[in-house]
């Protein structure tokens, strides 16, 4: 490990990891520190094998906890999910499997990789649904992500969007009639939660493993099939609508797909869980691509408000690049006659998304 990369650990976490490398004759000199992501974990490779380093320091309430109570539900499953091979609880840190360096956005600058790639990430999602309707006991104790749990996550969108970015307050009548309307959306939708829901099923937590090992990025493969995807990053997973996690990867504000390649998922994910989906009595589908569309409103209005906490708190300003999608994804959504109480809200607080 470079001085450089550590010089801004605190002697007590580097004994610590040094200590939790130890016992497997691993150097600090062996570590790579790989670029971050929004949370306050931090990653390294470790040099000539295919293990990581997840870097969860308690201090910043970040816990390793959730992510082993969740890559076993999702082993279960049968999802793609890095293996565990060595942790520290009280420590917050983990040795776990590394998926691969290729990302999601290496390969869909090829239409056909594309299309197959989001087709893999249907079924995927297809599986964890049906598995969650099939093994209910498997997720009885995860928290709901209930509609108290949806507005503590839209308070960002007026705390960190609208006061520190905007400079713009809002009152405290008007925002419990936003957060009113909200509510009476939600029960009108009959959302109901009884599947596995991961929040972050986006580019960034998606690896493509091509089953052929001598694949690259210029040898794309040309069928659904030839790709396992690996998913990482799901330790803030709870028992939502699977409408939410559909959401998080056709709205996605890092790899927008078009009107056209979002009614082509959305049309193959409904043809194929329609039997499985409306034999389940908590929730039919018919109103589906309304619910999509209201957790991407919600999603984004939360995704606008952490995208600034970053910038202004965390001295992360690379997120900031991806409001002006957000906000299109917000205002498209608004436009479908279910929601024009909420839009009406928007047109009257003159706030422009």
């Amino acid at each position: 490990m470079n001085m450089k990369l550590v010089s801004n650990i605190e002697k007590k976490r580097l004994t610590e990891i040094k200590e939790f490398l130890k016992s497997e004759n691993i150097p600090l000199t062996s570590l790579v520190k790989i670029k971050g992501d929004a949370s306050s974990r931090v990653y390294y490779r470790i040099k000539n094998t295919d293990f990581i380093l997840m870097d969860a320091d308690p201090k910043t309430n970040e816990k390793i906890s959730s992510f082993i109570k969740i890559q076993k539900i999702l082993s279960e499953y049968g999802i793609n999910v890095p293996k565990i091979y060595k942790r520290n609880v009280s420590l917050g840190l983990m040795i776990i499997e590394d998926l691969g360096k290729k990302k999601f956005l290496d390969y869909i600058n090829n239409s056909t990789a594309k299309r197959n790639l989001y087709i893999s990430c249907k079924s995927v999602l297809i599986k964890i649904h049906s598995k969650s309707i099939k093994m209910p006991d498997k997720i009885k104790n995860i928290k709901k992500y209930t509609m108290n749990e949806q507005m503590k996550e839209t308070d960002l969108f007026f705390s960190w969007y609208l006061k520190k970015h905007l400079k713009k307050t809002i009152s405290k009548k008007e925002k419990d009639s936003f957060k009113k309307i909200f509510r009476k959306i939600y029960k009108n939708l009959r959302i109901k939660n009884y599947c596995l829901v991961l929040r972050d099923f986006h580019v960034d937590n998606i690896i493509p493993m091509p089953l052929k090992d001598t694949l690259n990025k210029e040898e794309m493969p040309n069928t659904s099939e030839a790709y396992k995807l690996g998913l990482i990053d799901f330790q803030d997973a709870l028992v939502g609508s699977p409408a939410y996690d559909f959401c998080s990867l056709i709205e996605d504000v890092r790899a927008p797909l078009d009107n056209l390649e979002k009614e082509i998922v959305i049309s193959k994910y409904l043809v194929k869980s329609k039997a499985l989906l409306n034999n389940n009595p908590h929730q039919p589908l018919h109103n589906f691509e309304t619910q999509v569309s209201y957790f991407s409103i919600q999603r984004n209005l939360k995704i606008l408000g952490i995208f600034c906490r970053l910038k202004y708190r965390d001295k992360k300003s690379n997120y900031i690049k991806y409001l002006p999608q957000a906000k299109k994804f917000i205002k498209e959504n608004l436009k479908r006659n279910e929601f024009r109480e909420l839009r009406k809200w928007f047109v009257e607080n003159k706030i422009n998304v």
